[in-house]
């Protein structure tokens, strides 16, 4: 784990993700509960994509005021997700309590 640094970066997200089944298997349990629930509503994102990108090329409005429209949906690794989910409830707390 010292040298994880110099590895690449997928052999760095393989390793935090090693290290998370063994060190946190029950927030790494929730994590890939969310992620499951994700690939099942998978067609619905897509089919929702659809249809919001048709609706931005069709309103008028919207296509003088917008300039370039991408949806993207992203897979992320259980170790970054919880990382991330941490850094905003962290974020939130500090800001809720004024720090």
């Amino acid at each position: 784990m010292r040298t994880l640094s110099h590895m690449p970066q997928h052999k760095q997200s393989e390793q935090e993700n090693l290290s998370f089944m063994y060190t946190n298997a029950h927030d790494r349990a929730k994590v890939k509960g969310l992620q499951n629930s994700t690939r099942r509503h998978e067609k619905e994102l897509v089919e929702a994509k659809k249809i919001l990108m048709k609706t931005l090329e069709n309103d008028q409005y919207l296509e003088l005021i917008t300039v370039k429209k991408e949806v993207h949906s992203v897979f992320k690794e259980p170790y970054r997700m919880l990382e991330n989910i941490r850094g905003q409830s962290k974020q939130s707390f500090l800001a809720f309590t004024g720090r």
